[in-house]
């Protein structure tokens, strides 16, 4: 029955790996604003333990070559084929690298690579999380800042340019392109223009402020549609690969309770 179980659960994981193998590997940007959807799944706490207990048993060597193979897979997750699973992938590496092994001591293996590639991904997904918590305050104070700009410019209405300071305005640094791990993304920079500049700007200075902010506004919009999107296909990344994992545990579960 353990057997039948784990191979109907395989074989929706595999059905949801197709589905979501062009999702992963394509373009980040998206034309439309995703729905928020900030969870991200947590790994089951009794994987985590027999993941510990697994590594103990391995020599120092061991466990380094398989986070290498860990960190190789999450990397060369976009990828994989509709006919290579992450746990195939995983299988062929571990095989290739200690094939003297017996097959229970590869099966073992394979979880805790699977294990570990899950909080790789879970790592990125914690990132693109706080890249988007910044993306949507530097959105904010860029509106709040451009509406303070307004209501100067507003209030010095018919002030003559000639007769104010013609000093060139700050300069906001553009966005940056990081690529992390296998995820590329808009990093959003501090805003350099504080309500201070608004407030002691000149006419000219504020028209300069007031395109910079509108400018900001709209990069800081683009990056945080941009980290939804990887966020939701990190999101979807991450449940596959705890299906995988938990896959993987069944099948090595007689190895795990040997090591009690």
């Amino acid at each position: 029955m353990r057997k039948t179980a784990a191979f109907v659960t395989a074989i929706g994981m595999w059905a949801s790996w197709v589905g979501l193998i062009g999702a992963v590997g394509a373009t980040i940007r998206q034309t439309g604003q995703a729905q928020p959807n900030t969870a991200i799944g947590q790994i089951d706490k009794h994987f985590l333990a027999d993941q510990d207990k697994l590594g103990k048993s391995y020599s120092p060597e061991i466990r380094n070559r398989l986070a290498g193979i860990a960190r190789q897979l999450l990397l060369d997750m976009p990828n994989l084929t509709s006919k290579t699973s992450p746990q195939q992938w995983a299988q062929g590496q571990v095989g290739s690298a200690f094939p003297s092994v017996s097959a229970d001591t590869k099966t073992g293996m394979v979880f805790w690579v699977m294990t570990e590639v899950t909080k790789g991904a879970q790592d990125d997904a914690r990132e693109l999380l706080s890249q988007k918590t910044l993306a949507e305050g530097r959105q904010r104070q860029a509106a709040d800042l451009l509406a303070r700009t307004r209501q100067r410019l507003a209030s010095l209405k018919g002030v003559s340019a000639a007769k104010t300071k013609r000093s060139s305005a700050l300069r906001q640094p553009p966005l940056t392109y990081t690529r992390n791990m296998r995820l590329a993304f808009h990093r959003v920079p501090d805003l350099q223009i504080t309500v201070k500049d608004v407030d002691s700007a000149s006419p000219l200075q504020l028209k300069a402020l007031e395109k910079q902010l509108n400018s900001v506004g709209d990069d800081a919009q683009l990056a945080n549609i941009d980290l939804q999107n990887a966020l939701q296909q990190e999101q979807q990344l991450i449940g596959i690969l705890s299906t995988v994992m938990k896959v993987d545990h069944d099948m090595a579960a007689a190895v795990i309770r040997n090591l009690n």
